[in-house]
């Protein structure tokens, strides 16, 4: 078949028509975006209106007039039907979180302990699910009873210990080295000087003292 060639005006009716057709394809498009993004808008924001927390409902509703100071009625969502918030426990006993859970539809699952610097021994430190949680009726809730802080220890002195030893001796008291810092150390000549001449002194006299006492022994022999 013989390839069939369009005059110059043919051509530019066809560029005339692509160039149509792709902007009324292009202006459809911006359309369906537009009418197509508030509906997905809406419905995130209708999502987010139901989710547990946020307020469904108001009373007087927007654009009513009042008085300042008058009050506003509001409902809380509790989230999508048949499920509920979790029971927050922390800061109770042992006993009072169970029963809580318990009336409120969940179940208690593993109970641990461990020591706390903040809560009070046999109060509840944590929780998972966290209170607040949305949770469906009979999930399980772990939580941590608070044995209390941990007993206090007298710290060991170290100064004069190389590090590997200073973290020998502090792990047998529960204790671990934090911060390391360098710097050059800084004699104290005038306690040294002061030490030095104590030792001396204390020397002397306990020198001279046994010389006195030899005297006297060697007196003594004498007159015997």
């Amino acid at each position: 078949m013989s390839e069939v060639k369009l005059s110059d005006s043919d051509q530019n009716a066809n560029i005339r028509m692509e160039k149509r057709d792709g902007e009324t394809y292009i202006a459809l498009g911006i359309f369906i975006v537009a009418v197509g993004l508030p509906v997905l808008l809406g419905t995130y924001w209708a999502y987010q209106a139901l989710a547990p927390g946020h307020i469904v409902a108001q009373s007087p509703t927007a654009g009513t007039t009042g008085q300042p100071g008058n009050a506003v009625d509001i409902v809380l969502s509790l989230g999508p039907e048949g499920t509920l918030l979790m029971t927050d426990i922390t800061g109770l006993s042992r006993a009072a979180a169970e029963a809580a859970l318990q009336a409120d539809g969940f179940a208690v699952g593993e109970v641990t302990e461990a020591n706390d610097p903040r809560t009070a021994a046999g109060l509840v430190v944590s929780q998972e699910p966290a209170g607040g949680a949305l949770a469906d009726p009979g999930d399980t809730v772990n939580f941590v009873v608070s044995l209390g802080p941990k007993e206090s220890v007298r710290l060991t002195s170290v100064v004069g210990m190389t590090q590997a030893e200073a973290e020998e001796v502090l792990a047998t008291k529960g204790f671990v080295i934090g911060n390391v810092t360098k710097g050059h150390s800084v004699p104290n000549f005038r306690g040294a000087v002061v030490n030095a001449v104590c030792g001396v002194a204390l020397i002397l006299v306990g020198l001279g003292s046994m010389g006195y006492g030899g005297i006297l022994l060697a007196r003594n022999k004498r007159r015997v």
